[in-house]
């Protein structure tokens, strides 16, 4: 099979199930490829229309979750405050796949939000609680966007699910003002995670996550578009039980009195475990680059 990221020939590595995190959605079984020249890793999907959408982002997808999971994306929300107004103290921002508006919601009035969001009911619910978000309901390589628009775009979690992900950079590109920013977090096929739990990693996310990446071919496919790269990050907030689940896919014991007991004996060691994603963002299970466009 033809890699979708570069000229390269891609290989069955494993199969996957439609499992989000660790909830397993479906019994749907999905083939898995990773290209041998630039590593990228991506499910054979049929289609990408509408049926699709229907079918693997219905009921549930955008929920709010419970309170602890509420509590760290608050936290999360000031960690990624802090990290924009580093590189940006006001001006347009753009979150790309803004959900239902609560980073953008989030950030202070010294920022124009605008935000692009393809799922009617999250738009819905952005228009009416968060009035000052410009929404656009349009994927990002077809909206109407400005040339030099915006100083800082962001995508959390969202070129990963993106049917034209160059298209999408083109697009964001041209859409930044020159010395503007952009903010990638995405899943990491380089991390331990991946290694150990392979069809049954946590941000497998089969068959939602169409492109995944390590650190080297999002480099790459960055500055192929014109980027600069000038800081990679690990992730220590974000999906905090992600390397724990990663774990317990690994070993997976079919006693159940085993897998209790050692899945309460590796819950420390493995939120430790994130602090060396910090230092060592390559092994990390998400990371975050921050790239430029040159002021030339």
């Amino acid at each position: 099979m033809k890699c979708p990221l570069c000229p390269g020939t891609a290989k069955k590595i494993f199969e996957a199930q439609n499992i989000h995190g660790r909830i397993k959605v479906s019994p749907e079984k999905f083939l898995i490829f990773q290209c041998a020249h630039c590593q990228l890793i991506f499910p054979q999907v049929k289609s990408q229309g509408k049926d699709y959408y229907q079918k693997y982002y219905g009921r549930g997808y955008a929920r709010q979750g419970n309170w602890l999971e509420r509590l760290i994306g608050k936290i999360s929300l000031f960690f990624k405050q802090r990290l924009i107004s580093q590189y940006q103290k006001q001006g347009n921002l753009l979150d790309v796949g803004c959900s239902r508006g609560g980073f953008l919601a989030a950030m202070p009035q010294v920022y124009q939000k605008w935000g692009i969001e393809v799922d009617k009911k999250s738009s819905q619910f952005i228009k009416q609680k968060y009035p000052e978000i410009k929404l656009i309901n349009s994927p990002v390589e077809r909206a109407q966007l400005k040339k030099g628009q915006f100083e800082i775009v962001t995508l959390w979690h969202t070129l990963e699910h993106l049917s034209h992900p160059q298209k999408a950079l083109k697009k964001i590109y041209q859409s930044l003002k020159k010395g503007g920013f952009l903010i990638i977090e995405t899943p990491n096929t380089d991390s331990l995670g991946f290694k150990l739990a392979q069809g049954k990693w946590f941000h497998l996310d089969c068959p939602r996550h169409l492109f995944l990446f390590n650190q080297k071919n999002l480099i790459n496919l960055l500055k192929k578009n014109k980027f600069k790269v000038v800081e990679i990050k690990g992730n220590l907030i974000d999906y905090p039980l992600d390397f724990y689940w990663d774990l317990n896919n690994y070993l997976n014991f079919p006693n159940w009195f085993l897998k209790i007991t050692i899945s309460l004996l590796l819950l420390l060691p493995s939120l430790a475990t994130r602090v060396l994603f910090l230092l060592k963002p390559e092994l990390s299970e998400t990371i975050t680059l921050i790239a430029k466009k040159d002021k030339r």
